[in-house]
């Protein structure tokens, strides 16, 4: 069973939808499997500046906008 997981988000990782896309789709895969009350996934590049919020689930509106 764990090895299908890991299957299917090397699947998602891999896949041609945008970064954002593959980011909300994991994060739908992983709470199939781990319970989480909420999600944000960001993209940080240290040589670019700060970082790029990719997905947020299921967040209280005011630790959105913090995080953003």
């Amino acid at each position: 069973m764990e090895d299908s997981h890991a299957l299917d988000l090397a699947d998602i990782a891999a896949s041609s939808g945008s970064l954002a896309e593959r980011a909300q789709w994991m994060i739908e895969r992983l709470r199939r499997v781990t319970p989480f009350d909420a999600a944000w996934v960001a993209l940080a590049d240290p040589l670019d500046g700060p970082y790029r919020s990719l997905v947020a689930l299921d967040l209280d509106d005011t630790v959105h906008r913090y995080l953003a």
